[in-house]
């Protein structure tokens, strides 16, 4: 699918919209670049490849989903943190 969407300049930036495998092709709430908004976390670009890669290796989202939390792909320490480490993944991303 192709859809359109416009850059800082105001121009047509074009993009394809990957039928992910179970997640309907969308992207998630917030389809802006990667930044710190809504963590307390910093961007969380380590977390997110690590996830992307895991999704792409074919796992499915409810098993990155524990593997996150049990420490197994985010490997912070704190449960707590992985915890909203997912959550701001999943929202950014996956939520619909």
């Amino acid at each position: 699918m192709k859809a359109e969407k416009r850059n800082g300049n105001g121009a047509n930036v074009g993009f394809k919209t990957p039928a992910g495998a179970g997640l309907g092709g969308c992207w998630g709430l917030d389809v802006g670049p990667v930044s710190t908004r809504n963590t307390s976390k910093g961007a969380l670009v380590v977390e997110a490849h690590a996830v992307f890669r895991a999704l792409a290796s074919g796992m499915p989202l409810d098993e990155v989903r524990r593997a996150c939390l049990t420490g197994r792909l985010l490997r912070q320490s704190a449960s707590e943190t992985r915890h909203r480490i997912w959550e701001a993944l999943h929202w950014r991303y996956f939520a619909g």
